[in-house]
């Protein structure tokens, strides 16, 4: 949405032309950043989980060519740190989940109203990209100073 911004001017324009306010348009950019970062959080917390899971696993195939009397107190241990390593691997989906994209809320329109309203949008982009190019070329290619006298 930063590009957005800056093309209307904070948004104002583009919110009004989709239907939507400020705060609205803000609230899902919000939320949007939220469901980023807990993709990135979850993704960081899980592959440190699914290398302990393998660890355990290994150290389970190693204790089995150990004695039954010497591997008989470890297996309660052992299923705790499975049970753990499960608990937080569902954590992880949780937070998957709410990273997630959400159920879409879907509501009958008017196309007329749609239309309307994307035209708006259009000129208002047309109008805010014409004084932007009209900027650049300012910027870019000042007129030469006027000679005097």
């Amino acid at each position: 949405m930063g590009s957005l911004n800056s093309l209307y001017g904070n948004g104002k324009y583009f919110a009004k032309a989709i239907g939507q306010d400020e705060s609205q348009m803000a609230a899902v950019e919000k939320q949007d950043l939220l469901a980023r970062l807990l993709g990135r959080l979850a993704h960081e917390i899980r592959n440190p989980l699914s290398s302990l899971d393998i660890h355990v696993q290994l150290l389970e195939e190693d204790l089995a060519a150990l004695g039954p009397e010497t591997r008989k107190p470890l297996n309660p241990r052992l299923e705790i740190i499975h049970g753990e390593l499960h608990r937080l691997e569902s954590i992880v989906e949780r937070f998957l989940r709410l990273a997630g994209p959400s159920a879409l809320e879907l509501e009958p329109v008017k196309i007329p109203n749609c239309r309307a309203r994307l035209r708006f949008a259009a000129r208002r982009s047309l109008h805010a990209a014409n004084r932007i190019i009209t900027q650049l070329k300012t910027i870019c290619h000042p007129s030469p100073p006027i000679p005097s006298g």
